[in-house]
């Protein structure tokens, strides 16, 4: 397991800690008729904090009794893994489904529920290839061009909103102009590390690429048009999966898990020196049992994307031997 994951995992050990010294906004557990007979005193149980319908930002300071500052930090980086989480699982999702319609093409076989679709869809085109080449046939898979763009409008908005927590404020981006936006690479003058990586990770699901591929087949039988047809339609979107999205992703990623790092460590410090007053303590502790758990989906899901993308890069290498 990444030590990253081993680490928001020790977070969640703090809030038994924390039930324990009955920590910041204890409420008694509803009452049952057994425990009401034998009059014992009902456990308490932990209110995390959670985002009105406007999407208001936490009082995490006021919930947990920490520092506003730390109080900052977390709600950034819960609004960095919320955008994680997002975009991981979409481009999850998209990439599953490029697969899976893939392998589909390849061969009339039904893909397997239990497997990965890009593994499918490898051993496929692999299975198909060596076939042809036993038969005397050839077939070839090219790209003659990628490009991707960002809409400049949409960076510019999340930037203000990263810089001054509001919606509906634009800030200054810089990058390289494109056809109708901006290029992948881009940076937010004096924004900070949280700032940047959330915007990085939306931009996932922001950018718009496409792709133009060759695929000649030579000396194939009839019966394989409905394979040449799903390298046509899937792989054009597979390339850019594979390739620029995978990077930016990957890049994105880590970028998230050194900030989870910094927070963790910071969570650590402040339950560390607050061992002499309870409150601090057990703010800490428990802002940890609340906050782990949503960071902790927010990897897993990069996770996921993580194991789709380097099977799609996989996949597309073999694609374009």
């Amino acid at each position: 397991m990444h030590g990253w994951v081993r680490r928001v995992g020790t977070w969640l050990g703090a809030l038994t800690l924390g039930l324990v010294l009955g920590a910041c906004r204890a409420h008694p557990a509803p009452e049952d008729a057994s425990s009401s007979a034998k009059g014992g005193e009902r456990p308490a149980s932990i209110l995390c904090p959670t985002e009105d319908a406007e999407g208001a930002p936490l009082d995490l300071a006021a919930a947990f009794g920490v520092e506003r500052a730390l109080s900052a930090r977390v709600e950034r980086m819960l609004r960095v893994a919320r955008e994680l989480e997002t975009s991981a699982t979409e481009l999850r999702d998209e990439t599953e489904r490029v697969c899976v319609e893939l392998a589909r093409g390849l061969s009339s076989d039904v893909v397997p529920a239990d497997r990965a679709p890009c593994e499918v869809a490898f051993e496929r085109f692999l299975a198909l290839k060596g076939a042809l080449t036993r038969g005397g046939a050839s077939l070839s898979v090219s790209v003659q061009s990628v490009s991707c763009s960002l809409d400049l409008g949409a960076l510019q908005a999340c930037a203000g909103e990263c810089l001054t927590g509001q919606a509906g404020i634009v800030s200054r981006v810089e990058c390289a102009a494109t056809e109708g936006g901006c290029g992948l690479d881009f940076s937010l003058p004096n924004a900070s590390s949280a700032c940047a990586t959330q915007c990085a990770v939306r931009s996932l699901g922001l950018a718009r690429c496409s792709a133009h591929v060759d695929v000649q087949l030579e000396g194939g039988a009839a019966d394989l048009v409905a394979a040449v047809t799903a390298l046509k339609t899937q792989v054009p979107r597979l390339v850019v999966l594979g390739g620029e999205l995978s990077v930016r992703a990957l890049e994105a990623l880590a970028s998230v898990r050194g900030l989870v790092d910094e927070l963790a460590g910071a969570i650590d410090e402040v339950s560390e020196v607050g061992r002499n007053a309870n409150a601090s303590f057990v703010g800490g502790a428990v802002l940890a049992g609340c906050v782990g758990p949503r960071l902790a989906d927010a990897l897993r899901a990069g996770i996921e994307l993580e194991t789709s993308l380097t099977a799609a890069a996989r996949l597309q290498h073999a694609l374009l031997e």
